[in-house]
């Protein structure tokens, strides 16, 4: 028994300390911005690609919860900008943290190459959320033409990092094998 509670805590431990890694690793790679886009939103050195691995590693649990200390980080040390409330939720708590989805990846070969298109898309679901309900409540654009707007502008620099992202893990999965693709 004393055996079991050991390895648990050595577990509990290890995707800590990886988690917290890993959201320091996505914040050092969000301070390089390649492209700020004019309304919010920026492309980064596959910036996304740290907060996926938590998932891959520990399970959606720890993605989850994980993501989110990174979207409530990264509002409050990155400047974020919001509107109201429901923007700081959709823009940074609730789109970092569907990230966490990649944890249901976990332990297949093939699972980084679906969990990074799967996390890209739940995160730009939420954005363009809040990007159209932000474009017709302070604008004069009509539900469709901020649908619209929002679809294009939010998949325009999340395109981008996804691709980043893309040649990042496949660069990295030869020389991190276990990390990339972890079997566990």
């Amino acid at each position: 028994m004393a055996e079991k509670t050991r390895s648990s805590s050595h577990e509990m431990i290890l995707a800590l300390v990886e988690t917290a890694f890993l959201i320091a690793l996505a914040y050092i790679l969000n301070m390089f911005k390649l492209f700020r886009m004019p309304n919010g939103g920026s492309v980064h050195p596959a910036a996304m690609l740290p907060l996926v691995l938590i998932g891959l590693r520990h399970g959606p649990k720890w993605g989850f919860l994980g993501c989110t200390v990174y979207g409530i980080l990264d509002f409050m040390l990155d400047g974020g900008f919001a509107i109201n409330i429901w923007s700081i939720l959709l823009d940074y708590v609730v789109a970092y943290g569907v990230l966490g989805v990649a944890g249901f990846y976990k332990g297949k070969s093939w699972g980084i190459w679906a969990a990074i298109p799967t996390a890209v898309f739940a995160r730009f679901c939420c954005l363009f959320i809040s990007g159209m309900t932000i474009w017709v409540d302070y604008t004069s654009m009509t539900f469709a033409e901020a649908a619209v707007y929002s679809a294009g502008y939010n998949a325009g620099y999340l395109a981008a990092e996804m691709g980043l992202m893309f040649v990042l893990a496949f660069a990295l999965r030869v020389v991190l094998p276990k990390y990339i693709n972890p079997k566990k």
